[in-house]
């Protein structure tokens, strides 16, 4: 009879939003960065090229027969430890970029492969609707100079 070698998951939360899974065999270490997901659907997200390579021995490929076990493993796992997980391809930034650009927002490249995004100038509702409708802000709506009494000079 052929038994399976040990193996072991582990989560581990490294921020109020986020986490590591640890995946151990004989050997073999795989940690996967997860985030706090915004799905009702999912307690947690990965990305899926986190399976590509092992963290011990660093670097080391792995099988993709040997990613289904793991991914096999790691959905028997999560469903007795009623943990939800998610898997998706990563992040495009240049289209994440493109869309927010497309809301508003301002897009900046910086040096070091560093992009900034600077959300949009907030309005006010009020504001938001008189410019829908071609509004102008009414007098009582502007800001007034504090009143400050005049000197009386007849003292």
């Amino acid at each position: 009879m052929q038994t399976l070698p040990q193996h072991s998951f582990q989560i581990v939360r490294t921020s109020y939003k986020s986490g590591d899974l640890t995946y151990e065999e004989p050997g073999y270490k795989l940690i996967v960065n997860l985030e706090g997901s915004a799905k009702r659907k999912f307690d947690w997200i990965a990305c899926d090229l986190a399976f590509k390579k092992w963290t011990e021995p660093r670097g080391e490929f792995i099988t993709d027969a040997h990613r289904e076990k793991i991914l096999q493993r790691l959905a028997e796992w999560s469903e007795r430890q009623k943990v939800r997980i998610g898997f998706s391809p990563p992040l495009d930034l240049e289209k994440f970029a493109r869309d927010a650009k497309a809301s508003g927002w301002t897009v900046e490249k910086r040096d070091g492969g560093v992009t900034a995004f600077r959300s949009p100038v907030r309005r006010s509702i009020a504001d938001q609707f008189r410019s829908l409708f071609g509004m102008q802000k009414r007098k009582s709506d502007q800001p007034t100079e504090p009143h400050s009494p005049e000197l009386d000079e007849s003292s």
